[in-house]
């Protein structure tokens, strides 16, 4: 796993601090624009290496906070530096053992929330650890989905899925309007664009 940082200044990428730990397959929640971030989980060698190490961005260097409950990788965060969320995710060996598990951070440590009702990993996210969805996702070998969950603080509810079968989509949004965008469909890829509109509960393609 890699632990290269780069810092994006607007029209250019700058190499800055590396993380303490190399990894991939992580999760990573952002703050205001490159002041303040977040990694979590990952993988930090082969399967079977799957980590809990937290680290937080202060604009300079990474530091090692507080782990979370469960070691995992390709689970997914959303939020903010002093308030995420990790949702689903590996816990060792692939898609034999994905989990729905959801831990919620507060800045000084992680706590287990309602789980996903559908167990996955590389799951799309967008919100904040109060008001968050999670779409999409690897729940098999070669099988995924477009099932979609809102999170209201303390449970999800399944709603409306996306426009299709996804792995690891991108998202991006508040709590009440989003972008998911690419993804896998397996063995191609995806270049559409699914515009989420929480006021009027539809969605909005793109491609």
């Amino acid at each position: 796993g890699g632990a290269i940082t780069e810092s994006w200044d607007g029209s250019s990428w700058s190499e800055v601090a590396d993380l303490n730990s190399g990894r991939y397959q992580f999760g990573s929640a952002l703050g205001s624009p490159q002041a303040a971030g977040m990694v979590m989980g990952g993988i930090s060698g082969g399967h079977g290496n799957e980590t809990v190490n937290v680290e937080t961005w202060d604009n300079s260097s990474w530091t090692e906070t507080t782990n979370m409950n469960t070691a995992r990788a390709a689970a997914t965060g959303t939020g903010t530096a002093t308030a995420a969320i990790a949702c689903g995710g590996s816990p060792g060996s692939g898609v034999d053992t994905l989990t729905g598990i959801v831990e919620s951070w507060n800045g000084s440590a992680w706590t287990e929330v309602g789980d996903l009702n559908t167990s996955r990993m590389e799951v799309g996210t967008f919100g904040t650890n109060a008001a968050a969805y999670a779409f999409g996702g690897r729940i098999g070998e070669g099988s995924h989905t477009a099932n979609t969950e809102s999170y209201d603080g303390s449970a999800w509810t399944e709603v409306a899925n996306i426009p299709a079968t996804l792995r690891a989509p991108g998202g991006t949004g508040s709590p009440t309007a989003g972008l998911v965008f690419g993804g896998s469909t397996a063995p191609a890829v995806s270049t559409a664009t699914a515009e989420w509109d929480i006021s009027q509960n539809v969605k909005v393609i793109t491609d």
